[in-house]
């Protein structure tokens, strides 16, 4: 299959399958780069990819100064692509069978802010200005809640329960629903 056809469909599959859209436009830039490393070795029909092609094409990757889940997102759309290609029968073989995406258990975690350090922080708006109010509520929620800050974008008041004190997170990542505490909306002693 053509690789530029191949691209069309497969993100057809994906918007079908019901991934998300940042999923979808993640995938594509980073099969992008895979698709134009095959064009620079002058591989234009998927049939052509052999596990050496993707094993050099990781090698590249591998050498390359970016983080390890990078590395992960340049290799991991490429074996979803040779995986979708296998499952609808436009290819026999998978040359990305033996080829191992980045481990995301290995990952190191960001540094962690003690509880001195945040409250330093929680300390720093001017509580007699309005904006600076509402920048003092956006972090003890983001703090108190955990949610992510595309959610707490969305968030509107009907999302708040006082009464339980919870939030209801009703776009969330994958489009998915939860109720999360929120400490934050306890009385402070």
């Amino acid at each position: 299959m053509d690789i530029d056809t191949a691209k069309i469909r497969f993100k057809n599959y994906l918007e079908s399958s019901g991934y998300a859209a940042s999923t979808i436009e993640c995938y594509s830039v980073y099969l992008g780069y895979f698709l134009d490393y095959l064009r620079k070795i002058e591989v234009m029909d998927l049939k052509q990819v052999t596990n050496e092609t993707i094993r050099t094409y990781q090698l590249l990757v591998a050498d390359m100064a970016i983080a390890e889940e990078t590395k992960g997102m340049r290799l991991r759309p490429v074996k979803r692509l040779f995986g979708w290609l296998l499952d609808t029968h436009r290819l026999l073989l998978d040359p990305t069978e033996k080829i191992r995406e980045t481990n995301r258990q290995n990952r190191t975690l960001p540094p962690v802010l003690t509880v001195a350090e945040m409250r330093l922080l929680l300390e720093q708006p001017n509580l007699s200005l309005r904006m600076q109010i509402r920048d003092r509520a956006i972090m003890e929620t983001l703090y108190s809640s955990g949610i992510r800050l595309n959610e707490l974008v969305q968030l509107t008041v009907h999302d708040v329960d006082l009464k339980d004190k919870v939030l209801h997170i009703r776009k969330g990542k994958g489009n998915r629903q939860r109720v999360v505490p929120s400490a934050a909306m306890r009385p402070r002693i």
